[in-house]
């Protein structure tokens, strides 16, 4: 359980009436289905659309990694953490994507509207803030904000690949992969500007690009292709290549062995059947 004492572990919800939840699906569908018949979303966005989920995200990574072993390569693997990413969506930016998604008439009316003049208070028996009007992020809770956070989020895959970077992503949860090997100058050049594009997009989205918390892991049999001078310097120091990683849920290892994955499931698997011993 997290630390009550922490503000950052607090998150702000939605306290939304049953037909406002019912409305918000009814749009979520529409919004859904003209955002995947007109291909709007990125193909490397697996968060919250139909056919997608982690697992789907957590194979195409590991195939793309696997594809560059297989031809005797080594990749870095940049694991991006956002802080708060649904919370400081711009409200301009979102409304300047949306039309260029085709988003408009009344339908982007609506959803300016649906934004807008919401409030909110915290609520500490027996004291109450006074309301404060929320001037970014989208609602926590409502099932149009995930849809609405793929289309703010969708250009980041293109500036990736303009610089041969793989992408793929689940929501807020973003992957780099890059080859190191197979051609080190371009690649540590590709690197360099492509997190230096990736970070200033992000400044300019309103995200936060938390820097202390980016992992990298390196796969495959030259760890030792990687070191400092790869990172941009602009984004402070580099970050040590982990021995290994947790991305989805799924704890990844230089080589793929998945053998850390494999203890931590059997390892919980053993603590619940002992839990169960106690009861019967």
């Amino acid at each position: 359980m997290a630390d009550p004492n922490d503000l950052k572990n607090f998150r702000p919800i939605s306290l939304l009436p049953f037909p406002a939840k019912v409305i918000e699906k009814i749009v979520n569908k529409q919004l859904t289905a003209f955002l995947e018949a007109n291909n709007s979303l990125d193909p490397s966005q697996s968060g919250f659309r139909a056919n997608h989920s982690p697992e789907t995200a957590l194979i195409a990574v590991t195939d793309d990694i696997r594809t560059l072993m297989d031809n005797g390569e080594t990749s870095a693997l940049n694991l991006l953490d956002l802080s708060a990413a649904f919370d400081t969506v711009c409200h301009r930016t979102l409304t300047s994507r949306l039309r260029t998604t085709g988003i408009l008439g009344q339908a982007l009316d609506w959803i300016i509207s649906f934004l807008s003049n919401r409030t909110q208070r915290v609520h500490l028996p027996p004291f109450c803030s006074e309301p404060t009007e929320i001037i970014c992020g989208v609602p926590q809770g409502s099932s149009l904000s995930p849809t609405l956070f793929n289309i703010y989020m969708s250009p980041l895959a293109a500036i990736a690949r303009k610089h041969n970077i793989n992408i793929i992503s689940y929501a807020d949860d973003t992957q780099l992969i890059l080859s190191l090997t197979k051609d080190p100058t371009t690649a540590k050049t590709n690197l360099q500007e492509g997190m230096q594009d990736v970070a200033e997009w992000m400044k300019l989205s309103r995200l936060k690009l938390n820097s202390e918390k980016t992992e990298v892991l390196i796969l495959g049999h030259s760890p030792s292709a990687w070191d400092d001078s790869w990172w941009p310097t602009a984004l402070g120091t580099a970050p040590t290549p982990s021995s290994h990683a947790r991305n989805l849920g799924f704890i990844l290892d230089p080589l793929l062995t998945m053998t850390k994955q494999v203890n931590a499931v059997s390892s919980s698997c053993f603590n619940t059947l002992r839990m169960l011993r106690k009861i019967f």
